[in-house]
């Protein structure tokens, strides 16, 4: 059930419209006293089973374009957190996955250690590229050795019960003082989102449960005591991406994009070959006005 607010525990709220998954309806509220965006139901769902389907389906795609596009992206995160020390930094990666970033944090030269509480995604981790992954579920305390330079979390936050909690927690207790934190979140303010409504790729209801405004991120980061050094609001893979679907959306399109691409749907290929440029200029353009679809935030915490 997640019938408050995920950030700030108010019941009251206002209704912005409704959506139907798996036969059941959830309603985006906002709350009427911190005004973030959150999904409302009054039912008990089993959270696991959110992740079983063929969009969470863990699939080896090493040597694909899209794991080069995500490798090209995500070194640009790790050149940017490493521009004042060349090795040695400790790096842990809150909601890890298949260890796509850990890897490529460990062949930078950082000492890594990853969270990650599904199974198949840990294994892929631990098996794949021989990373140190944590599979229990973190509520507070240190993980491992604790005193890290950096915490990543990379499309987590959206899917906590309560991201302020835990995100207090692991900061108090793991993050270095001056340490830095990155947080890659959908942006609800983005063009794409406008474009697709209730349709948009990045809702992803009812997994997500709370929905991002880069305002409300700003006052988010604030209220932990994080100071912003950066803000980049384009993401060559989740985002183009995002915009595409949101293009197609318009002419009728209603499935999921990454779904589809999973299962090699030959249609949803060739309409998004055709969109594709449109969607880059389209999502870059909208990046220099803090639209993006994707927002990832630097934040470093403050004495």
């Amino acid at each position: 059930m997640n019938v408050e607010c995920p950030l700030c525990d108010h019941q009251k709220s206002i209704d912005q419209y409704s959506i139907k998954s798996g036969g059941n309806q959830y309603f985006v509220k906002i709350c009427a006293l911190c005004l973030h965006h959150y999904t409302w139901f009054d039912f008990e769902i089993k959270q696991d089973l959110l992740y079983t389907d063929d969009v969470y389906n863990v699939i080896d795609n090493r040597n694909s374009i899209y794991s080069k596009i995500m490798n090209f992206e995500y070194g640009k995160v790790l050149k940017y957190l490493s521009r004042k020390q060349l090795k040695g930094l400790r790096l842990l990666d809150f909601g890890s996955g298949k260890g796509v970033f850990l890897n490529l944090a460990y062949q930078a030269d950082f000492v890594v250690a990853g969270v990650e509480t599904a199974e198949a995604r840990a294994d892929f981790a631990q098996k794949k590229y021989g990373l140190h992954v944590y599979r229990s579920e973190y509520r507070n305390g240190k993980i491992g050795d604790g005193s890290y330079d950096v915490i990543t979390l990379f499309h987590v936050l959206e899917h906590l019960p309560k991201p302020k909690i835990l995100l207090q927690n692991l900061i108090d207790h793991n993050l270095k003082t001056d340490g830095n934190l990155v947080i890659e979140i959908p942006n609800l303010s983005s063009w794409q989102s406008k474009i697709a409504g209730r349709q948009w790729m990045h809702l992803d209801i009812p997994r997500h449960l709370s929905h991002f405004t880069n305002k409300r991120m700003k006052q988010f980061c604030n209220e932990l005591n994080l100071e912003i050094t950066r803000e980049e609001y384009f993401s060559l893979h989740l985002g183009v991406l995002g915009m595409s679907e949101s293009i197609l959306s318009i002419f009728g399109y209603k499935g999921k994009i990454i779904k589809d691409l999973k299962q090699y749907n030959k249609k949803v290929m060739v309409a998004l070959a055709m969109v594709l440029p449109l969607a880059f200029i389209v999502e870059l353009s909208a990046s220099f006005f803090n639209r993006g679809g994707i927002m990832r935030i630097y934040c470093r915490r403050n004495k």
